[in-house]
């Protein structure tokens, strides 16, 4: 995991997502080797309050990170979040205008991570964005996974956002073998720009999707 945040630095990349998987004293041990820029640190809800908060008690001081979905449920996230000086960042419980109004309400978090399928699509995440700006709330702007049509998609909804409010966006070509679209715009010294073209900007290969499974047009 080292290794592959070194790589992405040296190729521009400024944010990186480190998985940690429950073991406090391991979790810390790969926040701190990982950490030389500020980053995220995805638990994918997989940390117990207890861990969370013995993990958290372990770190060396100085360091500077984001706490992304440390635990499974709603009320596990609130113990950490009222109990650490480190910020933290719904990511699975953010997922429509009535979640991020109520964590809005609770004071909840410091941020989230949109993802643009799982939040309803790029008309939903505009009202989204727009209510997380208005709390103040940082951002990054992802899908799950998903394809070169996907990354396009994310990289116009991240264009909208301001930087003071922009984490970063989820890079994920490298992370996919079947590559749907041809896209003609890279990341340089740590940022990308969107096509500037009618649509998304990107041309989909279209020999991969095969013949259509419905058909709208009378």
């Amino acid at each position: 995991m080292r290794a592959r945040v070194d790589d992405h630095r040296k190729r521009g990349y400024m944010g990186h997502s480190i998985k940690i998987a429950g073991e406090p004293g391991t979790d810390a041990a790969r926040i701190a080797a990982s950490l030389a820029d500020r980053q995220l640190k995805n638990a994918n809800g997989g940390l117990t309050v207890e861990v969370a908060l013995r993990m958290l008690r372990l770190l060396p001081d100085g360091l500077d990170f984001v706490l992304e979905a440390p635990c499974a449920t709603w009320r596990e996230y609130l113990s950490p979040r009222r109990r650490s000086n480190f910020p933290i960042h719904f990511d699975e419980f953010a997922t429509s205008d009535a979640s991020i109004i109520q964590l809005i309400a609770d004071n909840a978090v410091e941020g989230i991570g949109m993802k643009i399928s799982k939040n309803g699509g790029l008309t939903r995440c505009r009202r989204q964005r727009d209510m997380c700006i208005a709390a103040g709330y940082t951002f990054s702007v992802q899908d799950t996974l998903g394809s070169e049509i996907a990354f396009v998609a994310v990289l116009h909804m991240g264009q909208t956002v301001p930087e003071i409010n922009l984490c970063c966006v989820l890079e994920s070509r490298d992370m996919i073998t079947v590559h749907t679209a041809d896209c003609l715009f890279e990341a340089i010294e740590g940022r990308i720009t969107a096509p500037n073209v009618p649509g998304l900007g990107v041309k989909p290969r279209l020999d991969l999707f095969g013949d259509p499974v419905a058909s709208y047009y009378g």
